[in-house]
């Protein structure tokens, strides 16, 4: 998910150390930001951290120091003493679970048109011509 980096490291730190925070006001601290007309972030870190978790910030998304070393060792290949191949990724990030739903939903929606399409066609072999009648023109 692109964010900004005051929002990508709160993020992180809050993930990694493991930190639980509770919200002073109802955890309704971004409705009544709107409101009031305050600043671009709630001063509240539980409803700033929910916010990350809303717009698809996936905890399990992120990498510690170490695990980011040992996947770099992964990714080089060292052929010949002095040659370094770098090997592309075979995975790619895990979806949001919303954005998985979108585009199941979108699947469906062109599911139904086709189905819809299907049954208003014009098409009806009981109406034609026999092939026989046909041929033997």
């Amino acid at each position: 998910v692109a964010s900004c980096n005051g929002c990508k490291s709160f993020f992180r730190r809050v993930t990694i150390e493991k930190l639980q925070y509770t919200c002073q006001h109802d955890n309704k601290c971004y409705e009544n930001r709107k409101v009031g007309g305050g600043g671009s972030s709630p001063k509240c870190r539980s409803c700033r951290y929910k916010k990350c978790l809303d717009m698809g910030m996936n905890p399990l998304g992120i990498q510690s120091e170490l695990r980011k070393h040992s996947e770099c060792s992964d990714d080089v290949e060292n052929t010949s003493g002095k040659e370094i191949v770098v090997l592309p990724r075979i995975h790619e990030p895990p979806k949001s679970i919303e954005s998985q739903i979108t585009d199941l939903i979108q699947q469906l929606i062109i599911l139904d048109l086709k189905t819809v399409a299907f049954r208003d066609c014009s098409y009806n072999p009981t109406t034609l011509p026999p092939l026989k009648r046909r041929c033997q023109r």
